[in-house]
């Protein structure tokens, strides 16, 4: 019976380590996924803001060429030219009547 209480007192022992690294691991592998966590939201937040679409919903709309292409520059535009003006909730085909670069009262032919 000595020998059984002796076994079971070391074997008690033994564990006191195991256990403390269990929570150790456990408590490292929470915190490292909580800081992947945050990070993937920043990155999250960091993609939104670069989707072309987000200006849209505060109001703004963009336009593109007969191809798709986003229009950047006045300089690229021509009286005439087809246009795709695409808002937050839709798109509405144009065609350029005038262009002025800015401050300019005259338009460009």
């Amino acid at each position: 019976y000595r020998q059984r209480q002796a076994m079971s007192a070391r074997l008690a022992l033994a564990e006191q380590p195991l256990e403390r690294a269990c929570a150790g691991l456990a408590e490292g592998f929470g915190r490292a996924c909580e800081t992947r966590e945050h990070r993937l939201e920043r990155l999250e937040l960091r993609l939104h803001g670069l989707d072309p679409e987000a200006p849209l919903e505060r109001g703004y709309a963009y336009a593109l060429t007969e191809d798709g292409c986003f229009l950047r520059t006045i300089r690229d535009v021509r009286p005439g030219m087809a246009l795709t003006v695409k808002l937050r909730d839709g798109e509405a085909d144009a065609r350029v009547t005038a262009v002025r670069e800015q401050g300019d009262n005259h338009a460009l032919s």
